[in-house]
């Protein structure tokens, strides 16, 4: 598992930087996908050799449904990077953009939440899975949801602090 998840990381670190973003953005989404689908099947193979084919199936089936949704909200938690990276690198961060991009933030967070709500619901009433292992599957999720979001914390500075004016601090000398 620590090398597919490496895999994952050196994937989404190592795309060529003379390709234009948005093919770097498809070649990601395409290898995190890939390896994502193997770290989940590997990690829920205690659970896929109790299922028939048919039930696995199913799982599946939510599974690529899910990952659809995610991705929307994937989409947007980008775009709402590269605004926060705009406004960083132009120093137009004022409180109106920090207040619209904290709003976008929490707005996709629920985003998020929902769908993860959903998910667990749709694995309990349609698939074989008892909750133990719909558990499972959703820690995998989550565990995955870390790395990544590891990896943007590392990577995204924090916001600027305004300029304030400075207050000059007479120089005190003190003897003994």
């Amino acid at each position: 598992m620590k090398k597919i998840i490496l895999t994952l990381i050196i994937t989404i670190a190592a795309v060529p930087a003379l390709l234009k973003a948005e093919d770097i953005q498809d070649m990601t989404r395409e290898a995190i996908r890939a390896n994502k689908k193997l770290i989940v099947k590997t990690n829920m193979q205690p659970v896929f050799e109790r299922l028939t084919d048919e039930e696995e199936k199913k799982f599946w089936e939510i599974y690529d449904h899910y990952q659809e949704d995610l991705q929307k909200i994937m989409d947007s938690r980008i775009r709402l990077i590269e605004y926060y990276a705009q406004n960083y690198r132009n120093n137009t961060m004022s409180d109106l953009v920090a207040k619209a991009l904290l709003d976008s933030h929490f707005e996709i967070n629920e985003d998020l939440l929902e769908v993860k709500e959903d998910l667990q619901d749709t694995l309990a009433r349609k698939s074989a899975l008892g909750a133990q292992e719909i558990m499972r599957y959703m820690q995998i999720e989550n565990k995955l949801e870390a790395i990544i979001n590891f990896h943007l914390a590392r990577e995204i500075p924090l916001a600027p602090v305004p300029e304030a004016e400075l207050i000059a601090i007479p120089e005190v000398e003190i003897s003994n």
